[in-house]
């Protein structure tokens, strides 16, 4: 999955949804979304090496991913919108093909970018049903 980069920026405005907090720092609406987690890769369908809220430049190639596993969206869309120091970065459209769905986006991150970043799951309807704040710290 390659970046996408949003010609019109959502910032803030998704609607919210029942989004109670989990571990590591993620919100996710549980009615929607198991799982939503920021890691270094993505293999055979399941996150490796999780990240919590503080992440150093050495502790990653290129790219971070964004796990979202969702539920009961089939034939929907949802979208992974990357965020870095309040600009939408990446607008990434995914299709919900099944009732159980594990997916992800992967956002390449410039040695330049250290700062505050978001990534927000957000419903064809414009729901936010997902949302996770980090820092990439310099090493």
């Amino acid at each position: 999955i390659r970046d996408s980069v949003a010609s019109r920026g959502l910032g803030d405005v998704y609607k919210r949804q029942h989004v109670a907090s989990v571990a590591l720092g993620a919100q996710i609406d549980t009615g929607k979304i198991s799982r939503a987690v920021l890691t270094r890769k993505v293999s055979k369908r399941e996150p490796t090496n999780v990240f919590a809220a503080d992440i150093r430049l050495s502790q990653f190639e290129e790219g971070l991913s964004f796990f979202s596993e969702i539920k009961n969206l089939q034939g929907q869309q949802v979208k992974h919108v990357w965020s870095f120091e309040g600009e939408t970065m990446a607008e990434i459209t995914l299709n919900v093909t099944s009732p159980r769905y594990r997916t992800y986006s992967t956002k390449n991150i410039m040695n330049t970018q250290t700062g505050h970043w978001r990534v927000d799951v957000v419903d064809e309807q414009g729901n936010l049903i997902a949302q996770k704040e980090f820092r990439i710290l310099a090493d």
